[in-house]
């Protein structure tokens, strides 16, 4: 039986404008560094320390602008950038909901950093709030594809990892929650540059049609 729906935050409860994102990048950049290795490349640690909270803002700022060599961008204009290239995905969240409102646990296990946790904590609290585990990176001090990320949440629950499905955009992320007996969901709406592949509304909509099929049979079962 599975009593509990683990998500990611990132591309899954929210969507993020990476195109735009690399645009910016692109138009300021002095070299020519491919701004996707910022989240999948030869600069992915820059993103895995700032999810960590290991790095201040202004710490990520100059980072990114020393990766990339950027001119002429100020630290206002980059992060009203960032904060612009979010968009929540109501329809996703009435899906959480609705597991909520069914008993079924719900877990939040995602890697992201203070701003981005600030920001929709203080403009979005429904995204990050009201689950029965929080697994935010900046706020654990664990990231994934780190396997403590979900035992984290197993223990404090009480639960098998075969009583849970996760569902991510990240393969990587999936076969290590899997390794933990955990049932992996891939919401397939990336490309491996991490931009959005078109496939958005058919991916929730196959994602709410299986839970609503497991549910009708019996294998999604309220948490107890």
């Amino acid at each position: 039986m599975i009593k509990c729906a683990m998500f990611d935050c990132g591309n899954v409860l929210v969507q993020f404008d990476t195109e735009r994102f690399y645009s910016f990048i692109k138009q300021h950049r002095t070299n020519c560094l491919e701004p996707h290795e910022l989240f999948s490349g030869s600069q992915r640690h820059i993103i895995i320390d700032y999810d960590l909270d290991k790095l201040t803002d202004l710490d990520f700022f100059n980072r990114v602008k020393e990766a990339f060599g950027l001119k002429d961008v100020h630290f206002e204009d980059f992060f009203y950038l960032i904060e612009d290239t979010i968009t929540v995905d109501r329809e996703m969240l009435a899906i959480r909901d609705k597991l909520q409102k069914k008993g079924v646990a719900t877990v939040i296990v995602s890697n992201m950093n203070r701003f981005h946790f600030n920001y929709l904590r203080l403009n979005y609290p429904e995204v990050i709030s009201g689950y029965n585990y929080s697994m935010i990176s900046c706020e654990e001090g664990v990231a994934k594809p780190d396997s403590e990320s979900w035992i984290r949440p197993l223990d404090f629950l009480g639960l098998k990892g075969e009583e849970c499905l996760f569902i991510d955009d990240i393969i990587e992320n999936i076969n290590v929650a899997s390794n933990l007996g955990i049932k992996g969901w891939h919401y397939n709406v990336r490309d491996v540059r991490l931009t959005g592949n078109g496939r958005l509304k058919y991916e929730r909509k196959k994602l709410s049609d299986f839970l609503d099929l497991i549910w009708s049979i019996g294998v999604l079962v309220p948490f107890s």
